[in-house]
């Protein structure tokens, strides 16, 4: 083990606030390339059974403190068609959280649906509201409800995690009259912005884009092509939900992986280009997504940076290379183990989102 140690070194994180502009990073580009309807209502949230009473002051102090800590919640994007850049504002303690107490003589259920709609809908990203509080008290339920959103484009699921710890520590904090401490900041949004920009120029990225558009040029004639953007509408979407039994679980989770030394996300993406074959044996991509955070690790840690990091690249698979199970096992996880050596250049690449076909 001594003999593959190799020296990490530290990264210097800065722990005063953040402001100013950024260039959106390639996940956030891609968001605004989509033209959806509503910019502004495409959100992450978390829902908190809280047994106890509850402090709404102090709560509302928690979440600005939460958004003095994590620097990306006060972001900014002026209005334009395909925005470049956006800003993070200097912090100022605002009301970041509504209370809605329901009586219990209203139907609970659907008064709270509206609710949580009208909430969902009242973020703003022109004025900088991008992550907020609702707080739901009735006196038909014991306990009350807590509701933390945030637009996708300043946080993902995995930035939940430390919004959530942050915001207890705070209030509680709080509640106890105690100074608040919370964990040190590492690398901000700006400079993994920067990484990103200052990456995207070098040798190794720019050799691994040509591939791509190498690759997109070369398959998308001959993939499936699928219904046009102007149908492609969550409303029309549908759901096909299954789950293994116990059994079935620890095959795909020990089994599998020993015979074939595979892993179960390669087993499942075997399984569903097995079964697109089947339907109309033709060529077919899907895109693949990954949490982004371990990208660039030599120079920026974000360990606990909220934001959006997400990368999204595509698999291609030719009809020759679905045949017998094993074979086709075997396929997949040598495609994807190719395709994942560049898979951030993907989204830094100049190929379009509509290049390759999503399944």
């Amino acid at each position: 083990m001594a003999l593959k140690a190799t020296a990490v070194e530290h990264i210097h994180c800065d722990q005063g606030e953040v402001t100013g502009s950024y260039l959106l990073t390639p996940i956030q580009q891609w968001f605004f390339t989509n033209n959806f309807p509503e910019n502004n209502h495409w959100n992450q949230s978390i829902s908190f059974e809280l047994k106890q009473t509850v402090d709404a002051g102090r709560l509302n102090e928690a979440l600005n403190e939460v958004c003095r800590q994590h620097d990306l919640l006060r972001t900014r994007v002026l209005p334009g068609k395909a925005p470049r850049y956006a800003d993070i504002l200097p912090f100022a303690y605002t009301e970041r959280l509504k209370t809605v107490e329901i009586p219990a003589h209203d139907d609970y259920e659907q008064r709270m649906q509206q609710e949580l709609t009208a909430f969902q809908q009242s973020l703003n990203l022109q004025s900088g509201e991008v992550f907020k509080g609702l707080l739901i008290v009735s006196d038909t339920w014991s306990s009350s409800r807590l509701v933390l959103t945030a637009h996708h484009l300043v946080c993902d699921a995995v930035s939940f995690r430390f919004i959530a710890q942050d915001l207890l520590n705070s209030y509680q904090a709080l509640i106890d009259k105690r100074e608040i401490r919370l964990p040190q900041k590492t690398s901000s949004f700006i400079r993994w912005s920067n990484a990103v920009e200052a990456y995207a120029g070098r040798h190794e990225a720019v050799s691994k884009k040509n591939e791509w558009t190498k690759e997109i040029a070369a398959h998308s004639r001959n993939t499936k092509k699928g219904r046009s953007s102007a149908d492609n509408l969550e409303g029309d979407a549908e759901q096909c939900l299954f789950s293994l039994s116990e059994e079935d679980t620890a095959k795909l989770m020990t089994e599998v992986s020993k015979n074939y030394s595979i892993q179960p996300i390669e087993v499942m993406i075997a399984a569903l280009e097995t079964m697109l074959h089947e339907r109309d044996g033709a060529d077919h991509s899907i895109y693949l997504e990954s949490h982004g955070r371990d990208m660039l690790a030599d120079q920026v840690d974000l360990s606990r940076t909220v934001g959006w990091f997400t990368n999204l690249y595509p698999l291609y698979f030719s009809a020759d290379d679905i045949s017998n199970t094993g074979a086709t096992l075997k396929k997949v996880k040598d495609r994807l183990a190719a395709v994942q050596k560049r898979k951030f250049e993907f989204m830094l690449s100049d190929c379009p989102r509509e290049a390759m076909d999503i399944v």
